[in-house]
């Protein structure tokens, strides 16, 4: 199997206020998925958005 370290972004958002208050912020976002990269052995670099999306 191949040793090489993978590199992967982290791309973290909120869509709405709910969103945020219902357990998806972003600290929440970002602790899950590099708790999920270090599991897997990847190397991983952060990518935010913290723009809202309005219907």
């Amino acid at each position: 199997m191949d040793n090489e370290k993978k590199l992967c972004g982290i791309y973290m958002r909120v869509s709405t206020e709910d969103h945020a208050r219902e357990g998806f912020s972003l600290p929440e976002q970002k602790e899950r998925l590099e708790t999920f990269c270090k599991f897997k052995g990847w190397i991983y670099v952060k990518f935010l958005d913290t723009f809202f999306v309005t219907k």
